[in-house]
């Protein structure tokens, strides 16, 4: 305070020297009566500065000395030991007065517009917050504003701030390491490959944690604990986990398919708890195809990274042969089984659903499917039409409705290509009943069905006919298939692979020789899937559409207000892959009143299941999608060049 006293009084002083040599000046060389005015103007000027310069000084004095009246000195010593301030302001925002705390620093705040001088008490005056952070020449202040008052309240909070960054970046982080794939390779390889796999795969996660100083053990062959902190956590994010990236080399180089699942859990101090979610996100990423990152901080939402590569074909088939007599044990425990399956059922949906109506039946349960009041694709509404009849006397077709009244919670609900409630074509049946079968292919997200007493997530598989068709092989008893329900299936595979273009393992060609040996006719499969005349008008208009984004990339955007099938903007993103050098496809297009749909389609290489998820939609690795109501084409087609924009800067996000 005695700077800021000093420096009015030397501004006084050379203010009076001015002034009075002005005054000398004039008197030596008075020769007029203007001359005098002159004197006079120049006199009164000197006064009046002199004055309110004075005066501006004993208000200031007098503010300080209220302030110590009213503290005492007690006070004034307490805000000195607490590190505390005042700072008060004018109706322009001007900084009128700072108190003791401010004295340290060496240039003044007094006459400067307040949120020019300290640009984060912003939030203090748009209604953004009470108090407010902010950093000032290099202490960090807790600053509140009083209401009513142009008075600013600082606390020196530095030494907290620091304790408490500190206590962040040394939280516990609990992760795993899965090696995917590695036990399948281990089984059929020789001791000398082994002994290579290990030397150049899995020797360098044990040095990777090494050289982060992560505490690393292992559990089992493929399997890794680690443990780090905060701080590290989040420069491993920053750098988008290279590890995956460097692992995936390694394995190509000692031709090995081999993959890395990562999982983190963060954001509580209980162990016990981040046990628990690492264990549920490990679950998580296997059932998605591996070669991800997951992470999960407590109470909040999942995050992804990484998922560039399709999950691969599952060498053993016991798993299928398990999940077949488990399934099998649930069914002959259920008085009632009721099948149900996804918004808008199409070929594989609906295939899927009769086999498993056919294997119920077999162990003389009361079955129902639940497609009536549902929306089914066009095409496949012209093929069941065709064999109704026969449909009709072979299954119980029924409405959720009818199902709510006969449903008890000892009955048994199969939802079939589909593991999310959202996407359920029956949700109150499904909360309804307690036991749960979910049978599916696609990347299991994060919106799962809640406690299922049995799930078969295969995001290997091809189709759910492909794993449908396994389930029926591995029965006690043998289950014949009408030729127009194999036919369905086998329609369900051609439409999912495209013509067995993509997604498509020796077990999809086992699946389609299954169903041609119980009566599948391809051609008849192939006749159910052609457009008609309509369609395709309204595909070719579609594709008019299209444009090329950054080479390899096609983007439909229709804006024609044309409310288009589900199916057929799926089919026409499948049919932009087909142009040359493009890799990925999006079309975006109105499908109802109120609702809009993206389906994003690959060639294999690029990972369109994570774009739609970050636009909170989803799918499989080559195929996947969105439906979203109430907004626009346009508005859809910003978030997406967005998200891809985005992508290209996180090479192991998309690409």
């Amino acid at each position: 305070m005695q700077n800021k006293v000093g420096s009015w009084l030397i501004g006084l002083i050379i203010y009076a020297i001015v002034e009075i040599l002005s005054i000398v000046a004039c008197y030596l060389w008075l020769k007029d009566l203007f001359d005098i005015f002159l004197l006079i103007f120049l006199v009164g000027n000197g006064a009046l500065a002199v004055v309110t310069l004075i005066s501006y000084q004993r208000d200031r004095r007098q503010r300080v000395l209220a302030i110590s009246q009213i503290l005492g000195k007690e006070g004034q010593e307490v805000l000195q030991i607490g590190r505390l301030g005042l700072m008060t302001y004018d109706d322009d925002y001007i900084i009128t007065w700072t108190s003791e705390l401010f004295d340290e620093y060496q240039k003044s705040l007094i006459s400067q517009k307040l949120l020019k001088a300290i640009p984060g008490l912003r939030v203090l005056f748009n209604g953004e917050a009470d108090e407010v952070e902010v950093e000032y020449e290099g202490s960090i202040y807790k600053v509140i504003r009083k209401d009513n008052a142009q008075i600013l309240f600082w606390q020196d909070i530095t030494a907290i701030a620091n304790l408490r960054n500190e206590y962040q970046e040394n939280r516990v982080v609990l992760g795993m390491v899965h090696m995917d794939n590695y036990a399948d390779i281990a089984q059929a390889e020789n001791e000398q490959v082994i002994a290579t796999m290990n030397a150049n795969v899995r020797q360098p996660i044990v040095e990777w944690a090494k050289d982060n100083n992560i505490m690393i053990r292992r559990l089992r062959s493929d399997r890794f604990i680690i443990i780090l902190n905060e701080k590290k956590y989040q420069e491993l994010e920053e750098e988008y986990f290279p590890l995956l990236d460097s692992i995936r080399e390694e394995a190509q180089k000692v031709n090995v398919d081999i993959t890395l699942s990562m999982v983190f859990a963060r954001g509580t101090n209980d162990i016990r708890v981040l046990n628990d979610m690492v264990n549920n996100l490990t679950e998580l990423a296997l059932s998605r195809g591996g070669d991800q990152v997951i992470m999960r901080s407590y109470q909040k939402e999942i995050k992804y990274f990484g998922g560039t590569s399709e999950a691969t074909e599952k060498t053993s088939k016991v798993k299928a042969r398990v999940l077949a007599s488990s399934i099998r044990e649930l069914i002959e425990k259920s008085p009632r089984v009721f099948i149900v399956g996804h918004l808008d059922i199409d070929f594989d949906c609906m295939g899927s659903m009769l086999a498993m109506s056919k294997m119920a039946q077999l162990y003389c349960r009361e079955v129902y499917v639940l497609t009536e009041d549902v929306s089914i694709d066009n095409q496949l509404q012209e093929a069941l039409l065709r064999f109704w009849d026969s449909i009709a006397d072979k299954h119980n077709f029924i409405s959720e409705s009818d199902a709510l009244l006969k449903a008890e919670e000892e009955d048994l609900v199969i939802c079939i290509d589909h593991h999310h409630l959202g996407l359920c074509s029956t949700p109150e049946l499904v909360n309804e009943v307690k036991k749960m079968i979910v049978i599916d292919h696609h990347r299991r997200g994060e919106s799962f069905y809640v406690r299922p007493t049995l799930v078969y997530v295969e995001a290997s598989a091809s189709s759910s006919s492909e794993l449908v068709i396994e389930l029926l092989e591995y029965q006690m008893k043998t289950i014949n298939l009408e030729a127009f329900e194999a036919t369905l299936m086998l329609a369900g595979i051609i439409v999912d692979t495209n013509h067995f273009r993509v997604r498509s393992s020796s077990r999809t060609f086992e699946a389609a020789g299954l169903l041609k040996v119980k009566g599948a006719d391809s051609s008849e499969a192939e006749a159910f899937l052609k457009d008609s005349f309509d369609d395709f008008e309204n595909k070719n208009r579609i594709y008019s559409y299209a444009k090329i984004i950054n080479d390899t990339t096609l983007v439909a955007s229709v804006n024609d207000d044309r409310i288009y099938n589900r199916g057929i903007i799926a089919q026409a993103a499948d049919d932009l892959l087909d142009v040359k050098n493009i890799e990925t496809a999006y079309v975006i297009a109105k499908s109802g009143a109120s609702s809009f749909n993206i389906s994003a389609r690959s060639r294999g290489i690029i990972n369109v299941q994570v774009v739609m998820e970050k636009m909170d939609g989803g799918g499989h690795f080559s195929a996947a999608g969105l439906q979203r109501e109430n907004t626009s084409v346009k508005k859809l087609e910003e978030e997406l060049l967005q998200v891809l924009k985005e992508g290209r800067n996180e090479s192991n996000l998309i690409n």
